[in-house]
């Protein structure tokens, strides 16, 4: 009765990048060379994404992984509107500040859901946080916020095309 299709979770790229900035401050555990980077904690959050500004990554790590495409490569307009095909055509959208929605929808569409196990990981993981990292937040619309934007811009048409995907699939949950 379905199509074959991919599920993914978006986060705002903007929160992602400093959830990241501060999670590689602590992450003392993670085995994958150059995660763990104790020295951010002496840098300022803006001084950071300067820095990165003028990295030759191309501000498209979402849009990238859906291409198959090397992150030094720039992203094309072309690119774009292929990604947001791929998007579209194959993928469910979540969104993680609509979390349990987004669960939900991944249970309903996949049959996945567990009477016995889901309220006790709906709980931990999603209404208290278990897994998500405590740190500062950046306000939207503040410089730091636009800079990080700006060094994301791909990855953030792509989330925005993600929020207006979300609100069309809700047709399909009805």
């Amino acid at each position: 009765q379905h199509k074959g299709r991919a599920f993914a979770l978006f986060r705002h790229p903007v929160d992602r990048a400093v959830s990241l900035f501060y999670y590689r401050q602590i992450a003392d555990w993670e085995k994958k060379e150059g995660v763990y980077r104790p020295e951010l904690a002496e840098i300022e959050i803006q001084s950071w994404f300067e820095k990165r500004k003028n990295s030759k990554e191309n501000g498209g790590y979402m849009v990238s992984l859906i291409l198959n495409k090397d992150r030094k490569e720039q992203i094309t307009e072309e690119d774009m509107v292929i990604a947001k095909r791929i998007l579209r055509e194959k993928y469910l959208v979540g969104l993680t500040n609509e979390m349990v929605e987004s669960i939900e929808r991944f249970d309903k569409y996949f049959g996945w859901y567990d009477n016995e196990q889901r309220p006790t990981c709906q709980d931990l993981f999603i209404i208290k946080g278990k897994n998500s990292n405590a740190h500062k937040k950046v306000e939207e619309g503040s410089d730091v916020w636009n800079l990080i934007a700006a060094n994301h811009a791909a990855d953030v048409e792509l989330y925005d095309y993600a929020v207006e995907l979300f609100e069309e699939q809700r047709a399909l949950f009805l």
